[in-house]
């Protein structure tokens, strides 16, 4: 039975669907007609890659929309992953299969994780794998030592993948004719991948200006904003004009002050011109971004830190920004549960903690100050949960590692000692 029809969520005509086939994963049955419920089910059932590919072959011609392109993008992914194992020896995991997928798809964005999660692997692979494909790829790292394992590791997945695909890089530490070969083979563009260090992309971007890179991959955001004009050169190598950039820039900082004017709401005549020229750079923009071929642009960072209005560009231009908080994969119900006053939250607090168990975090926000957190930790201690005011810090979680504690009560903050050190 339909139980409720929804207007314009077809994931592959964008028109009307039922819930039933939505909650099936099929398109609807404008797309997909004369289908019987247990065969639904059973198609509901493949894996993704089976399932998009049976629904596309399914679909009239007529009919075609994005569940042939998720079909070809899962049949590339596959393809990509036995590429991944033949250079190195394991299958791509989910992390690292989530973010191969937004790759493929030729997004650019920021890849935010921990160091060791395999971002730079899975980086010099698929810059091995756009080559060749025929892609001119730019790597970026911060140190020469990095570029030397980088380029290693380059060499050798192109060798096991038997790939025709040149590799160079640039070292400063190497002799006097080895550099000076390196830079004539770069101003001639003689190499597939280039692996160079951020340095040098500031030092000798007159002999990278005039080359257009499809992959460009930067393996650590930090050392890149260390010199905000890298941020220029990075888009110019992805096929961006430097007038166009610099409208962009120009774009940000208006856009930053007419929303401080209106905050004070004041000067009219100033937020009218202002609202006039953001209009009129927006269209500069639009057409900049339409314009042409541009390059993939990928940014891995453990930190996610970004300074200054100048990354803020990657934004205007790739539809991506380093900062902010990234959550990858998160085995969380975010839930609520609404309660008239104090007595209420800390019953039902005491039912969910017993529910789930120790190894638990009570987080209290800091508006409602210290004296809330200790009432809160002494109410489930009274109760029988070992809790502790998480005020000691390693101290506290050293405990709870242990077992002598099963609930920590602490207050809301956005850098907090939990981040690297809980893992229990």
């Amino acid at each position: 039975m339909v139980k409720a029809v929804f207007a314009g969520s077809c994931p592959n005509c964008g028109g009307p669907i039922s819930s039933t086939r939505l909650e099936l994963g099929l398109p609807c049955s404008s797309c997909l007609p004369d289908i019987e419920e247990v065969e639904a089910k059973k198609l509901s059932s493949l894996p993704p890659e089976d399932r998009f590919k049976e629904i596309s072959r399914r679909i009239p011609v007529e009919k075609e929309g994005s569940y042939s392109v998720l079909a070809e993008l899962h049949e590339e992914l596959s393809r990509f992953e036995r590429f991944f194992v033949k250079c190195v020896g394991k299958r791509l995991w989910s992390l690292q299969k989530t973010w191969a997928y937004r790759m493929l798809s030729g997004d650019s964005f920021a890849i935010t994780a921990p160091t060791g999660v395999g971002k730079t692997t899975l980086l010099l692979v698929y810059s091995i794998y756009e080559a060749s494909e025929g892609t001119r790829v730019l790597v970026l790292v911060p140190t020469e030592t990095l570029l030397r394992q980088s380029l290693e590791r380059l060499k050798a997945y192109s060798s096991v993948a038997k790939g025709n695909v040149r590799v160079l890089g640039y070292m400063s530490k190497a002799t006097k004719k080895e550099r000076e070969e390196a830079l004539a083979k770069i101003n001639g563009g003689d190499f597939d991948i280039l692996v160079i260090t951020t340095s040098f992309l500031s030092r000798h971007f007159e002999i990278l200006k005039n080359k257009v890179f499809g992959l460009i991959v930067v393996d650590d955001a930090d050392s890149l904003l260390k010199d905000s004009a890298n941020v220029d050169r990075i888009l110019v190598l992805s096929g961006f004009k430097e007038n166009d950039i610099s409208a962009a820039m120009k774009l940000i900082k208006l856009r930053n002050e007419l929303y401080f004017l209106k905050l004070a709401n004041r000067n009219s005549d100033r937020v009218e011109q202002l609202e006039k020229e953001l209009e009129e750079l927006e269209v500069i923009i639009a057409k900049a971004r339409g314009e042409g071929s541009r390059g993939q642009l990928l940014i891995a960072s453990a930190t996610g830190r970004q300074s200054g209005i100048r990354p803020k560009l990657f934004k205007e231009f790739l539809g991506f920004e380093i900062g902010g908080i990234h959550a990858y994969m998160r085995n969380v119900i975010d839930s609520f549960e609404l309660c008239t006053d104090k007595g209420e939250m800390r019953k039902k607090l005491l039912e969910v903690v017993k529910a789930l168990g120790g190894g638990g975090i009570v987080f209290v926000s800091k508006d409602e100050g210290t004296l809330e957190a200790k009432e809160i930790t002494s109410y489930l201690t009274a109760h029988g949960i070992k809790a502790e005011l998480a005020i000691a810090g390693k101290k506290s979680i050293e405990k709870m590692r242990k077992g002598e504690v099963d609930i920590l009560v602490d207050f809301c903050r956005y850098s907090h000692i939990f981040q690297s050190e809980i893992f229990i």
